[in-house]
């Protein structure tokens, strides 16, 4: 057993000074010089403190006597490592005091003769402030790494003469990471201007948080960075001589707020090109939720010119302010069912009050709490219109007298042409030898002459009556009117071996005597107009075609609400003398001839009058020739009854069959 130094008071205070406990442990060894405990030898004061005993009870007593729980923290092993070795060993451990249940120590066994001097530092403090800081620091990066917000901690990088030259990235939160698309160990190598940000001295970035770092005062600012295609909020902040820079993706809202305006100044754009004044108004209601007045929320620039008066004028003012008029012409009341029923209400009116006189076409329609009122100001075709209807019922008029004085003028004519007619008769049957042969011929021209005006007046009457004669139509079989106006030419069929192939015709709603004329017409012209030496062959064909596909005279369009309606084709084709299709606009006007009467009879009404019966029954008509190549006319007269919408697949489609 080792002995107390020479001056055992001396190293007595020395070690009771000391804030650390001590305690020296001499072996207790077997037979065979194996460990077996350890003999306490010497104790402070501290150490007394620690193990809650006195010296007399510590010293000459057995380590697993006093301190059972060291054989759990492998004490044994420890110090024998140590004996062996000759090398100190140290460690941490808790240790529960009475008045300090969580105190924490550092243990340091040293060699001692055969034995090991064991001494416990009080770290409790320095242990709870490193625990504290580690738990700060995991919960810092708890909060930095579930931020939303990019979080940066930027270092200065400056030159010899102190002055910053750049920003190098110390710390990266992982919402940085994910919004710069960098990765941890790349972003924390990278410099601000150097490496991340090429342009982020004229872009702003750098200057802001060089001033910042330099006064001190928190900057904020929001860029649009290419690299990243995104848009970011930026606040830098000092952290002693570094900067803390905190971001955010705002791209969504600032595209949405790009959008946003884009489709305001669409809109903007669209409201101020429009011919139409607009106006929005929003609803004022009392307190039973009445409508009282309206309110001017928008007005486009169209308004203005219409009223006079400026957007400024009118944005914000009320209607009984600006057009008190309204109130008691019933407009105020429309507009007031408009927002209640959601019912838009179209009219055209005079308006003479309120700095307004003229003619307007007002629509109003529902706008959430409001009504948006679109106007035009249509005095100028008002005026037009007025002027047209005035000059049609003028023609109207005038056609109808016209119509009459013909009628009355062709009928009074005939009784002085049967005068002229008989008293030629009677001067070549009782007179002739007295009149001589020169005479008698006089008298021969005279009586054809008066045969021309009188087939002349009987044109003109039928002309006249049907353009003022228009009878209820009724289903009319066009085979039986074309077989009745053969059999009515039969005779000059007979004399010029006319060859007549004819298909099937339909039935269609119509005036029987008005159609007669036109095929009458038709069919005369075909068997009049022919070449010498060759028989007349005509040919009456059938279609059945939309009104789309229809193929009116050069100057006439078909009416759009015609497209949709089904027309029958009837074309009458002839190996005659044919025309040149220039005159094409010529033929159908009444009194119109492209041959002398010495080659061909005729007063130039007939295809005047198949054109004013097409009419009559809303069909339309057209002509195809060639000199010498015969000549086909085409009219298109409506179906009685069904629409395209009827006959989806419907072309131009043959009806009937050859007769």
């Amino acid at each position: 057993m080792r002995t107390a130094p020479n001056d055992p008071h001396l190293l007595r205070a020395a070690l009771d000074f000391s804030g650390n406990g001590i305690i020296i442990y001499d072996c207790v060894r077997d037979k065979q010089g194996d460990i077996q405990d350890f003999r306490v030898i010497l104790a402070n004061k501290k150490a007394e403190e620690l193990a809650g005993m006195t010296e007399e009870r510590m010293i000459g007593r057995l380590v697993g006597e006093l301190f059972p729980g060291t054989l759990e923290l492998d004490f044994w092993k420890c110090a024998a490592e140590v004996i062996a070795t000759g090398q100190p060993y140290g460690f941490e451990t808790n240790y529960a005091l009475p008045h300090e249940p969580e105190a924490r120590y550092a243990v340091q066994l040293a060699p001692y003769g055969d034995g090991v001097a064991v001494t416990l530092t009080d770290i409790t403090d320095s242990y709870r402030q490193q625990k504290s800081y580690e738990e700060q620091a995991a919960l810092l990066d708890r909060v930095l790494n579930h931020s939303q917000n990019g979080i940066t901690l930027l270092e200065p990088v400056r030159d010899a003469n102190g002055a910053v030259r750049d920003f190098r990235i110390a710390m990266a939160n992982k919402a940085a990471l994910r919004m710069t698309r960098l990765g941890p160990d790349y972003l924390k190598k990278q410099t601000l201007l150097t490496d991340i940000h090429g342009n982020t001295r004229f872009d702003g970035l750098f200057t802001a948080c060089a001033d910042t770092l330099k006064s001190g005062v928190p900057c904020r600012l929001e860029h649009y960075y290419v690299q990243f295609d995104s848009w970011f909020d930026i606040s830098v902040a000092c952290f002693g001589d570094a900067l803390v820079v905190t971001f955010q993706d705002i791209s969504a809202a600032k595209k949405a707020a790009f959008a946003r305006q884009e489709q305001s100044d669409l809109i903007e754009s669209v409201l101020n090109g429009s011919l139409n004044g607009l106006i929005m108004f929003k609803a004022l209601r009392n307190e039973q939720g009445k409508v009282y007045d309206l309110q001017v929320k928008l007005a486009n620039d169209a308004a203005a010119r219409v009223t006079g008066l400026s957007t400024d004028d009118m944005i914000g003012h009320t209607l009984q302010s600006l057009f008190p008029t309204m109130f008691t012409t019933g407009l105020f009341a429309q507009y007031v069912q408009t927002i209640e029923t959601g019912s838009s209400y179209q009219t055209e009116s005079y308006y003479d009050a309120d700095g307004l006189k003229g003619w307007y076409e007002i629509l109003a329609a529902k706008f959430d709490d409001g009504v948006l009122v679109s106007f035009i100001d249509i005095t100028a075709s008002k005026r037009y219109q007025q002027d047209l209807q005035k000059s049609i019922d003028e023609l109207q008029r005038s056609n109808k007298n016209l119509e009459q004085f013909a009628y009355i003028a062709s009928h009074d004519l005939q009784e002085p042409l049967r005068k002229i007619t008989a008293f030629g008769e009677v001067l070549q049957t009782q007179y002739g030898d007295a009149i001589g042969k020169f005479g008698s011929d006089l008298v021969d021209r005279m009586r054809s002459a008066a045969q021309r005006m009188n087939t002349l007046i009987q044109d003109l009457l039928t002309f006249s009556r049907i353009s003022s004669q228009k009878e209820p139509f009724r289903k009319v079989n066009l085979q039986t009117i074309v077989d009745e106006v053969l059999s009515d030419l039969e005779t000059a069929i007979r004399d010029k071996q006319a060859v007549i192939d004819i298909t099937t015709l339909p039935v269609i709603k119509g005036d029987a005597l008005q159609l007669r004329q036109l095929f009458q017409n038709l069919l005369s012209n075909a068997l009049k107009f022919t070449k010498a030496g060759v028989a007349p062959h005509i040919r009456i064909d059938c279609a059945q075609l939309p009104g789309r596909d229809i193929t009116p005279l050069p100057g006439t369009v078909v009416s759009p609400s015609d497209y949709h309606k089904v027309f029958y084709a009837i074309s009458i084709t002839d190996n005659g003398i044919g025309f040149n299709d220039k005159y094409l606009d010529r033929i159908f006007t009444i009194f119109q001839r492209l041959h002398g009467r010495s080659e061909y009879q005729g007063t130039g009404i007939g295809l005047a009058i198949v054109q004013k019966v097409t009419d009559n029954h809303q069909g339309y008509v057209n002509a195809h020739s060639e000199l010498g190549q015969g000549a086909t006319f085409t009219v298109y007269l409506p179906a009685a009854e069904p629409q395209v919408e009827d006959f989806p697949d419907l072309g131009k489609k043959e009806v009937g069959s050859s007769q």
